[in-house]
């Protein structure tokens, strides 16, 4: 049995509203990424955008720790996480529609005090060696943390 139009246009084709807002809704949650390494952190934008890009930002190299929050984040616990360096002004990384932002936050602080007190030799980086016959851990928090 046919479907009714409207105006001249078959209702067949209303399925595509709800299906490419399903889409879009799908492409905005997975098109941010951010990799949490022991000595850096790295936002890999654009997985699934024409753009890529993936900058990288060291611990050592932040200066600043920020979570934004609305009133009502701040009722319902989300906000954004904005890592600052001397090397722009503002925010260079802005991590947003993060659920507990004051404990990611936290998190980061740890990590760059670790790095802090623990600097490596070389080029530095998720790679390499710590200076002794101990390997740097690789995408895990030390065990040294407080």
């Amino acid at each position: 049995e046919k479907l009714p139009g409207v105006g001249g246009v078959s209702l067949h084709w209303l399925w595509l509203v709800p299906a490419v807002l399903l889409l879009e809704i799908f492409r905005k949650r997975h098109d941010d990424l951010y990799v949490f390494g022991i000595r850096n952190v790295t936002h890999r934008a654009g997985r699934l955008s024409l753009n890529y890009y993936a900058p990288m930002l060291k611990y050592v190299d932040i200066r600043e720790i920020a979570v934004a929050q609305d009133i009502f984040g701040r009722l319902f616990n989300y906000g954004n996480v904005e890592l600052a360096t001397a090397a722009q002004a503002g925010a260079e990384l802005i991590i947003e529609g993060v659920v507990a932002p004051r404990d990611l936050a936290r998190m980061v602080e740890e990590l760059r005090i670790y790095n802090l007190e623990n600097p490596t030799e070389g080029s530095g980086g998720d790679e390499g060696e710590s200076g002794g016959d101990t390997p740097t851990p690789r995408n895990t928090i030390g065990s040294r943390l407080r």
